[in-house]
Parts: C-alpha cells; structure tokens; sequence
C-alpha cells in the first residue's frame, strides 16, 4: 500500500508488477487491491520451469 501511494503522490499513471504464477497468495493480494492480470511473460523463466508449469504473471495498476 505504501508503493501505491507513493506512485500516486509522484503523479503516475500505473503501476506494474510481476508474480510467478506459483505465488498463489501474492497473486490474490494483488486482485484484492486491485491490480488486473495482464499478461504472461514466458521468457523470463526457463524451459524447466515452463514444464513445472510455472510462468511469470504480468499485473497491472491504474491510477488515474
């Protein structure tokens, strides 16, 4: 919430953010503040863990 408010007071329009899709409870935070999936991001991680099923989250933030 800190981060959040401090993008705001700095006049930003988002705020992005990226999570493993492994991360269950940090994937629910950000949906409960409000943050919306945007995206996957299958380069950043490896082939072994594309096979675990693990890819990285992209989230996204309006603030205005």
């Amino acid at each position: 919430f800190q981060g959040i408010n401090f993008a705001r007071d700095a006049d930003a329009r988002a705020i992005f953010a990226t999570a493993s899709s492994a991360n269950h409870p940090f994937c629910s935070l950000l949906a409960k503040v409000g943050f919306e999936l945007c995206g996957l991001d299958t380069s950043y991680r490896s082939n072994h863990d594309l096979v675990k099923e693990e890819a990285t989250l992209m989230w996204y933030l309006a603030l205005r």
